[in-house]
């Protein structure tokens, strides 16, 4: 067997500068297909240059330098991630330093020869049930009945969580008209996934999903953010992020 895409960005990341945090998810899909060979590693961008990138990158399978690097000066934070043979590097940025208006995350991904790049835009600022309604626009065809009320039932809880009375939402696109999705961020909320069930259920039950699994998975462990709508491939998705820590 050879060695997970999780332990290979640990091993990868592990001389970086800086506290470094490490997060696993889940995804799942229609079918009831699930993947969680997935990990999020991230550093201050003050401990990295170019060089250093681009040598992650590369040990994480990248064909070709990010394009992205050229934002790197303006970076606060660097993200790499693995998700089975897909390679991926994030550089987030404040609202003082972002390239274009309410960018948060700049994201190169990568598999074999292929390299995309896609947006995260800051959608906290909407009313809140514009959010609501984009949420189940980006989930098509399943955001009907439970669904539509887990949605929203998640942006309550994203709303009561955070300090601001403001539910954290990223709009997350590729530029091409294929992948549409939305961040949902939690972890000021301090629930659990397992605490989590009743919201999160039916929208995996849509995909087929078993709750079982997920609790052998991920149950104890703190939710971070939720991720869904549609993949580059028009289907829809869920994504589950959870356990952040010191690594």
């Amino acid at each position: 067997m050879g060695v997970s895409a999780v332990s290979r960005l640990l091993s990868v990341t592990e001389g970086l500068a800086g506290e470094r945090i490490f997060e696993r998810s889940v995804k799942f899909g229609e079918g009831g297909w699930t993947w969680s060979d997935r990990g999020l590693v991230s550093v201050p961008a003050a401990g990295l240059d170019a060089d250093r990138i681009r040598a992650v990158a590369r040990q994480l399978g990248a064909p070709a330098d990010p394009p992205l690097l050229a934002h790197l000066p303006r970076a606060a934070a660097v993200h790499f991630g693995a998700d089975g043979p897909i390679g991926k590097c994030y550089l987030e940025f404040t609202p003082a330093t972002a390239p274009e208006p309410d960018l948060v995350f700049l994201a190169a991904k990568w598999k074999g020869a292929a390299m995309t790049q896609d947006t995260y835009h800051d959608a906290s600022a909407l009313p809140h049930p514009v959010k609501v309604a984009r949420v189940k626009q980006g989930l098509g065809r399943i955001a009907t009945g439970p669904v539509a009320d887990a949605v929203a039932a998640l942006l309550e809880v994203a709303r009561d969580g955070d300090p601001d009375g403001e539910a954290v939402l990223l709009r997350v696109s590729d530029g091409q008209g294929g992948r549409l999705s939305w961040d949902i961020g939690l972890a000021d909320a301090g629930r659990s996934v397992e605490a989590m069930r009743p919201l999160l259920e039916p929208l995996l039950a849509a995909l087929g999903v078993s709750w079982v699994w997920v609790l052998t998975e991920a149950g104890p462990e703190l939710l971070g953010h939720v991720a869904l709508g549609r993949d580059r491939k028009g289907l829809p998705f869920v994504t589950l992020y959870h356990g952040a820590r010191a690594a």
